[in-house]
């Protein structure tokens, strides 16, 4: 009888401690849920929204680019640069630095809006730009007789494209660091 007593007694005992082991069970299974979902998440942040701006911002250069040596060669004498041409390419170029900030999508590359504040001011300063330099472009056009190489307007020309291509490095610099930053915590969790 003692014995069957002990053992009444004990099973009592795990049925009330049983409630433990399910209740770790569940709150481990819960916090690996939500670390996955979590890590997922981020890692889309990083792809979806991060990695277009850095291919939007070389198109965007790229594009600037081409329009300044276009726009060059045309004043040259090269009758195969055509102005609507160079203008298409500032446009393109303008469309990155807007769609980048908005959001927007083309066969190359679908950009999120924009939510980093110090991003988002890069690249209103680098739609400044823009509009800066076809503003330069339509002076030295109206003006080619004090326009051309080596001029005044020719320099300060130059010297806007240079700035703008330094500047839009810098903002593919800030967003790989963002990118950086985002894989630590990423790479953490995970």
């Amino acid at each position: 009888m003692i014995k069957n007593t002990e053992l009444i007694k004990t099973t009592e005992k795990w049925k009330r401690f049983n409630w433990f082991p399910q209740l770790l069970v569940m709150t481990v299974g819960l916090f690996v849920i939500l670390s996955s979902t979590y890590v997922i998440y981020r890692g889309l942040i990083i792809y979806q929204q991060y990695f277009p701006l850095i291919n939007a911002s070389m198109e965007m250069r790229l594009d600037a680019t081409t329009s300044y040596l276009w726009f060059e060669e045309m004043l040259g004498g090269d009758k195969t640069k055509d102005l609507n041409d160079i203008l298409k390419n500032l446009d393109r170029a303008d469309w990155y630095a807007q769609a980048m900030v908005d959001g927007g999508e083309n066969f190359y590359v679908k950009l999120l809006p924009l939510k980093e504040p110090t991003l988002h001011d890069a690249i209103i300063d680098l739609k400044k730009q823009l509009i800066k330099q076809r503003e330069l472009l339509e002076i030295r056009l109206n003006e080619t007789d004090y326009s051309g190489p080596g001029s005044d307007i020719d320099k300060i020309y130059h010297s806007t494209l240079e700035r703008f291509i330094f500047d839009s490095k810098i903002f593919e610099i800030r967003v790989k660091d963002l990118i950086y930053e985002n894989f630590k915590v990423f790479k953490f969790i995970s």
